[in-house]
Formats: structure tokens, C-alpha cells, sequence
């Protein structure tokens, strides 16, 4: 349930009364007092409840004073040794199978030490920042790794400092807690630990094995020794390295991103669109796309988890939008696909901080259930050297339709909108792509919708050889591609849907064979009831002796 401005009207007038010395006395930091008063977002994030306002009113006290105390605002990768970043101990990696960002904490890597406590506790809040600062209403996966850790290990200290932190700091900021093969040394500890807790607080701590954290994250984004595919290795410790931890500041200076409705030149959110630019993210210029078909394929430095999987939708690529400068002086462009996995539609609309510099097509549009949608997204003339000033936000919600009303996105509460940041980066690497759109000409209708292309049959024919020219080439299709050039591998997202659909076809089979076993089952004990003993004895006379027989009559 949402939180009302006469709420968040009734917090931030009864701090400034209750805690007026505190503010005159500077025990909080301005820039925290000014988001307050100005930030409706962000004073959302201590309103619990209808009925907790006052609670909300000291959580300000307690969550401000605690920032100014420390530092939390100053706190960048250059406030921290070394040695800290070389622990690999915290970080935020991948996401839940509900969409939501983890903050792992690796047990076995961090050793109680009284000297070095403060430095660890403000780079779990570093990382906590960075999460909240990217999106206060976006809840975050706390991840206790508990696996090879012993009781040199444990350290209450730092235990209770997190708890405290979901607590009083970030009071509406935690979805749950997992702590993953928690060994049974620490069974004590646990038992001191409950105390420290609400009933509220115990609700939101699960506890998983190797044998069931599958069912809170998907095995591609678990780590290899979860049973998991992904690599403990090549995770990017530091936030500068891209994925969700890069979305600590929004702009190099700090300011808030303000993202503006992107230009979509054809004003319609289901007209298909015709590719005809170079990309470092696609692998051929040519793409036919429909609300029905997603055909897009990474070239092959791209990595096959470049997905970005949110509670609605999942998103491809992951968080960043390359451009690659082609020198015929055509647009840059790079493609967004939209992969809905649920049952139900899904609306999307795309916004960017610059929208004088991109044309977006479609700017928003609805995901059908189990289908996937492109979006291209072009770069205009003379921007190339500033794009990496620009970002991208994807919005998402459920709607009840292949059509919407636009203006539900004005009036839809703000945590049923599920929001993704995406930036922006620029490139010199030209892949090897053929031109095969005409031109002069961007957008193309879908062929099977008007029974060609505008072009004519020509510029198909000529269109198909050069695309044959190029597999050839490059290697990338086999033998029967070749006689079917617009045939392209299912991205990995495709494939997930087939194979879900496989998976719901087994389990149909395996469901009636079942049935018809149960079925066997009962007919057998019925003749065994009726025969008793001579059931294996003169089963072949069955059913005809069934009808003649005295002794089997009687026994029936």
C-alpha cells in the first residue's frame, strides 16, 4: 500500500518539532535535512505503516544522525584500504528470482578484529548506499555465505550492526535475509541472536542449503558452488566496474538524474522497425521485429547472462547501451529486448535524461505473456562524444490488455512500476555488418503483415544474398542457414521459454501416466479381491471365465 502525502506531510513536520535542537545543533548533515524536506521518495522510506508515523518521526532521527555520524555521504571507493577490497568479503552481485539486487556477505572471508570493525562497517554501508541511492523503493537481498566458515568467523559485533542497520538506518530497505549452510557450530549464536529480534524481524530471515536455494535464486545467477552457473571469479568487486553496483552516483557531480519521455518519431507502440545501422550488440544489421517475435542476437563478445531479470520483465542488455560510430554517417543505434516470462501483459515505457539526443522506437508499448519486444534505440548526429553523460530508465507494470492508457503511468502507485537504469557508452570498434535496408529509410513494416517489404522484391532478393554473403563469411550459420538467411538462434531467453514449454509438456505426460497407472493399479487389486489366489493361476481365462466360472462368481 502506498504511503500518502498527508503522511509524509505529518513525519516531516512533527521531526522538525520533536528534534528542533538537534537540527539547530548540527547532530544531522544538510544535504540529508534538504532530501527530507524536498524528497518525497526518500521520506517514504521511514513510514512503515499507517499506524507508525510516530515511529517514523524518531526512525528520521536515528537513520540522519547516524549518516552524519558516519559519513555516509562522503564514503567512495577511495575512503577504503586496499585490503578491504582485496577480501572480496561484500559486494552486490545478480538478482533473486523476485527481481530483487543481493548483497552478499561472504562469512569465511571476514575475522573478527576490534581494530579494523569500523572500516568494515561502513563498507557494508558503502555497499547498502549504493543500492538504496540507485532505488530507495527497490528492497535488497541480504546474503549470509556461510559456507567453510567456523567460529573464527563469527563476530556478534558486526551481526548486530547489520540488523541494526535494517533496524533503525534503512527501516524499509530489507526484503529478506537468507543465510545460506549455516554450519551447526553456530546454533548458540543463533539462539542470542533471536532475541535481539521482533516477531516482524525472525519473518523476514530464511535459511537455505545447497538443496533449496534454488527456489529464491535461479540457478544463472548462483554462484558455481551453489549448484549454480556463475562465477565467483569474475565478479566486479568494485562498483565502477559495471552491472547494479555502477548506479551509486546517478551523475559525476552527484545530482539527482531527472529522466525525460523518449522521442518515438512514429507515435505508435507496436509498429515493428527495420535496423539498418551497425551495433557492437547485434550481430547483423538487418532485424525484422513484431510485438510476436524477437529475433535479437548479442555478437559473440557479449555474454550469454547479459540479463538484467526484474520482478516483470527481464531485460537485455543487462545495464548499458552501446553505440558504435559508423563511419557511412548513419545513426548508432542499439536494441533493448523486453522478454515477459508471466502470465498476465505487461505495459513498458522507456525514458531517458537526454531526450534531445535519441529517437526511441517504440517509446512504450505493451509485452504480451511469453513473448519478447524490441525496442531500438538511435543515437542522433553530433552526439557521439557525450553519450556517456546520458541514462536510460525502463518502466514495466501489469495491465489487463494488449492496450493501455498512457496515463496510467501518472497515476499507477509507485511501488507496482518496476524501474531499471540503464547507461549509456560509446564506441569505435565497427563490427562487420552489410547494409540491407534501403536509403533513406528507417522503419519498415512487418512483411508478413502487408505481404513484403516496401522495397520491393529486388531489394529482398538483394537483401537475402548479402546476408548469405555475410554468415558465409563470418562463420556463423551452417548449411541450412544459409538457405534460410532471416533464421537466427533463439537468444537465451527464447530458449528459456521453449524450455518451459517443454517442461510443461513432460509434466502433462507424466501426469497421464500416472493417471493410467493408478488406474492399472485399482483394476488389479480388483481382481485379486475377486480371485484371490487364482488370480495368477488363471488370468488367462479373465474376464471369460469371470462370467461362467461358480467358484468365481461366488467369490465375487
Amino acid at each position: 500500500m502506498g504511503v500518502s502525502d498527508a503522511e509524509i506531510k505529518y513525519v516531516r513536520e512533527n521531526f522538525e518539532k520533536k528534534y528542533a535542537d538537534k537540527i539547530s545543533s548540527d547532530t544531522y548533515d544538510e544535504r540529508d535535512l534538504r532530501r527530507l524536506r524536498t524528497d518525497n521518495v526518500y521520506a517514504t522510506t521511514f513510514i512503515r505503516g499507517p499506524d507508525r508515523l510516530d515511529e517514523g518521526v524518531d526512525l528520521v532521527h536515528e537513520s540522519l544522525r547516524f549518516r552524519k555520524e558516519y559519513g555516509v555521504n562522503d564514503l567512495t571507493e577511495d575512503s577504503f584500504d586496499q585490503w578491504v577490497w582485496d577480501k572480496r568479503a561484500l559486494f552486490l552481485h545478480n538478482r533473486t528470482n523476485t527481481g530483487h539486487k543481493i548483497l552478499y556477505v561472504r562469512v569465511k572471508e571476514h575475522k573478527k578484529d576490534a581494530s579494523k570493525i569500523l572500516e568494515v562497517k561502513k563498507f557494508f554501508i558503502f555497499w547498502l548506499e549504493m543500492s538504496f541511492r540507485a532505488d530507495p523503493l527497490e528492497k535488497v537481498v541480504t546474503f549470509f555465505d556461510m559456507s567453510e566458515a567456523g567460529l573464527s568467523n563469527l563476530d556478534m559485533e558486526f551481526i548486530r550492526f547489520i540488523l541494526t542497520c535494517f533496524k533503525l538506518y534503512y527501516p524499509t530497505f530489507l526484503e529478506k535475509l537468507l543465510i545460506y549452510e549455516m554450519p551447526w557450530i553456530f546454533n548458540a549464536a543463533w539462539r542470542v541472536i533471536k532475541t535481539w529480534l521482533s516477531q516482524e524481524a525472525l519473518a523476514r530471515i530464511k535459511f537455505a542449503t545447497k538443496s533449496d536455494i534454488q527456489s529464491y535464486i535461479d540457478k544463472d545467477q548462483l554462484f558455481e558452488h551453489m549448484g549454480g552457473t556463475a562465477k565467483l571469479d569474475e565478479v566486479e568487486y568494485r562498483p565502477t566496474g559495471g552491472g547494479d553496483s555502477a548506479m551509486f552516483s546517478d551523475t559525476s557531480d552527484g545530482r539527482r538524474v531527472t529522466f525525460s519521455d523518449s522521442s518515438d518519431v512514429d507515435g505508435s507502440a507496436h509498429t515493428p522497425t527495420l535496423a539498418t545501422s551497425p551495433n557492437a550488440n547485434n550481430n547483423a544489421s538487418h532485424r525484422v521485429t513484431s510485438p510476436k517475435s524477437s529475433r535479437r542476437d548479442r555478437n559473440a563478445s557479449a555474454s550469454e547472462s547479459g540479463h538484467f531479470t526484474g520482478r516483470l520483465l527481464t531485460i537485455s542488455p543487462a545495464d548499458e547501451l552501446t553505440f558504435v560510430a559508423d563511419e557511412s554517417g548513419k545513426e548508432p543505434y542499439d536494441v533493448i529486448t523486453l522478454t515477459n516470462t508471466l502470465m498476465h501483459p505487461i505495459a513498458f515505457k522507456v525514458k531517458t535524461t537526454a531526450p534531445e539526443k535519441y529517437r526511441v522506437r517504440p517509446s512504450t508499448g505493451v509485452v504480451k505473456p511469453g513473448e519478447a519486444f524490441e525496442v531500438y534505440v538511435y543515437l542522433l548526429p553530433g552526439y557521439m562524444n557525450t553519450v556517456e553523460r546520458d541514462k536510460f530508465l525502463v518502466m514495466a507494470m501489469e495491465v489487463t490488455g494488449d492496450t493501455y492508457d498512457v496515463s496510467l503511468w501518472k497515476t499507477a502507485p509507485k511501488d507496482s512500476i518496476m524501474e531499471h537504469r540503464m547507461r549509456c557508452v560509446a564506441s569505435n570498434n565497427v563490427d562487420f555488418n552489410v547494409n540491407l535496408a534501403p536509403e533513406g529509410g528507417m522503419s519498415r513494416t512487418h512483411a508478413s503483415a502487408r505481404g513484403g517489404y516496401k522495397g520491393g522484391g529486388i531489394g529482398q532478393q538483394a537483401a537475402m544474398a548479402a546476408s548469405q554473403a555475410k554468415s558465409f563469411l563470418m562463420g556463423k550459420l551452417d548449411t541450412q542457414q544459409l538457405h534460410h538467411p532471416f533464421k537466427r538462434p533463439m537468444s537465451p531467453m527464447e530458449m528459456l521459454i521453449e524450455s518451459n514449454n517443454q517442461l510443461r509438456r513432460r509434466m502433462g505426460y507424466l501426469i497421464i501416466s500416472h493417471v493410467v497407472f493408478f488406474i492399472l493399479t485399482l483394476l488389479f487389486f480388483g481382481a485379486f479381491f475377486c480371485l484371490g489366489e487364482d488370480l495368477f493361476s488363471s488370468y488367462l481365462y479373465f474376464p471369460f471365465g469371470y462370467c461362467v466360472s461358480n467358484s468365481w462368481s461366488r467369490r465375487c
